[in-house]
């Protein structure tokens, strides 16, 4: 079985050659908050290119065209908590790694700077 890096990064090539071909269709609003995704900003700026196309947010790599479409600032909501889940766990794992060595020089070097 494939690892679940592998999986994403196949389901990820599924999903845009499904864009290509049109077999999916990006949508015109988000489905997480319901913003028309749309072309111009409120004040007439124009916007940019990732912000003006809905995200297709893949929920499960073994059924990649079952996607969630969602506007940028919902992916970067959803991203971001993804990130830092995995900031978390690292910070967690690096507190476990400090807890189990000797500060440097060993005992002996502390007692010598008294």
């Amino acid at each position: 079985m494939y690892k679940i890096e592998d999986q994403m990064v196949h389901a990820r090539g599924v999903v845009s050659n499904a864009i290509r071909s049109g077999r999916l269709v990006r949508p015109g609003s988000c489905e997480q908050c319901g913003r028309q995704i749309t072309e111009y900003a409120p004040d007439g700026r124009r916007w940019r290119k990732d912000c003006r196309e809905a995200h297709a947010i893949i929920k499960d790599p073994a059924q990649p065209l079952d996607v969630l479409w969602v506007c940028y600032w919902c992916r970067g909501k959803i991203h971001g908590a993804r990130v830092r889940v995995r900031q978390a766990a690292a910070r967690r794992a690096a507190r476990q790694r400090a807890a189990f060595e000797l500060p440097l020089g060993g005992p002996h070097r502390q007692e010598a700077g008294r």
